[in-house]
């Protein structure tokens, strides 16, 4: 009796996609490619799910984790926690800025082993900034200044040591914001390299083949 060949391997369906791109899109994470999309506003909802994703994916392979980061800031203290998890974590750990990278991302963006800022993105350094209700007890506004100082001291400090620029320098750029493209950025320290396109393979055979295509649908 002849022995029936294996049936073929079929690929992924257009549901099991769906299904995968819809658990990225709610987890904010890639578990094959180990990704973690760290992007809009950072406080403390986004800090606590960031950190369960990062010790996630650097407990259960020895391999490098990609965390795309585009956002304008938020809380100092989200922040720091999440740049602390990164400091943390025993993988290498690559960032790639993409859009804006201000305020507290600016900082996230230090912890990485690896700092790439694509293109066309911004970076920006500022001092902190806290809001207060219109009456407020003297001793209270004298803690909350003392706060504010500490943490742009610290804010200081990490840029400083990171970039290898001066603290006077740092200071200074942090009392306005400061806006820098993403080659200035890396020029001066604050990233390693630019994330730049990929050289795209058989560009002009893939597009004439599509234009034809597209014809013969007319």
């Amino acid at each position: 009796m002849d022995t029936p060949a294996p049936a073929p391997e079929e690929g992924p369906t257009v549901a099991d996609i769906t299904d995968y791109v819809t658990s990225i899109l709610t987890l904010r994470y890639d578990v094959n490619e180990r990704v973690i999309y760290l992007m809009g506003g950072i406080d403390d909802d986004q800090a606590r799910q960031f950190i369960i994703l990062l010790n996630f994916l650097d407990n259960i392979a020895k391999e490098p984790i990609r965390i795309l980061l585009s956002s304008d800031g938020g809380s100092e203290e989200a922040g720091y926690a999440i740049y602390d998890a990164i400091k943390l974590a025993r993988n290498p750990v690559l960032i790639d800025g993409i859009g804006m990278v201000a305020s507290m991302a600016a900082v996230i963006l230090q912890a990485g082993d690896v700092r790439r800022l694509s293109q066309n993105s911004v970076y920006m350094i500022h001092h902190g900034s806290m809001s207060m209700p219109d009456h407020v007890e003297q001793d209270k506004v004298m803690a909350i200044s003392r706060l504010i100082e500490t943490n742009n001291v610290k804010y200081h400090t990490l840029m400083a040591n990171r970039t290898g620029l001066a603290m006077a320098e740092i200071c200074k750029m942090s009392e306005e914001e400061t806006y820098l493209s993403a080659g200035d950025a890396v020029r001066k320290g604050f990233a390693d390299y630019l994330w730049l396109p990929p050289r795209k393979k058989n560009t002009k055979k893939l597009l004439s083949r599509w234009v034809a295509g597209y014809q013969d649908k007319k």
